[in-house]
């Protein structure tokens, strides 16, 4: 066996050039959003918000698909605690008088599992008493799948406000200033 071994001069992220800088951030890009659930928390503080609002969702009852192409979005299954949620609108909530809330219930499905975006969700409201309101449920249907759609959206502009961060040049030069790593005097990864 034959052992050869090199001299090299390394350096750390803040002793390169701004030109070898830019390449080492350029090959790290994604080292933020390749190691863990990243959205972890987004998730959490959306689920913690709708809550507020009425509906119930679990981390799994979420998707999304990002970022810059054509489709691309989130969306998510969620029950609906209704008695919650329409007191958010209170014309609609009016129309309900005489009916007893406990009797209606919803649910926000998908119609479309290959795609993950707002447009696959969709209201869906029963009800069981003995008041004719079919009128009024398609207008609360209407209203819940609209209300879930924007939503959906805050939720995509909030991942990709996340993504956007943590593969930004000054996350990318804070992660590899944190975990002192290594490089070459052109940029390159020294391991």
């Amino acid at each position: 066996m034959k052992t050869i071994t090199r001299d090299y001069q390394v350096y750390s992220f803040a002793e390169l050039s701004e030109e070898a800088k830019e390449k080492a951030c350029k090959n790290h890009r994604y080292c933020n959003v390749e190691v863990y659930d990243w959205w972890d928390f987004v998730y959490e503080d959306f689920i913690e918000r709708m809550k507020l609002l009425g509906y119930i969702i679990r981390d799994k009852d979420i998707e999304f698909n990002g970022f810059y192409n054509q489709g691309d979005g989130a969306c998510f299954e969620a029950e609906i605690d209704f008695k919650l949620w329409i007191k958010t609108f209170p014309k609609l909530e009016k129309k309900l008088n005489k009916v007893d809330l406990d009797e209606i219930h919803a649910i926000i499905g998908r119609n479309l599992h290959s795609y993950s975006h707002e447009m696959c969700m969709f209201g869906e409201v029963t009800y069981d008493g003995e008041l004719e309101i079919s009128e009024i449920l398609n207008e609360i249907e209407e209203e819940l799948t609209n209300d879930s759609r924007n939503e959906a959206k805050k939720l995509y502009k909030m991942l990709k406000e996340s993504y956007d961060e943590l593969t930004s040049d000054e996350s990318i030069e804070d992660f590899l200033e944190a975990n002192e790593c290594e490089f070459l005097k052109d940029g390159s990864s020294f391991y």
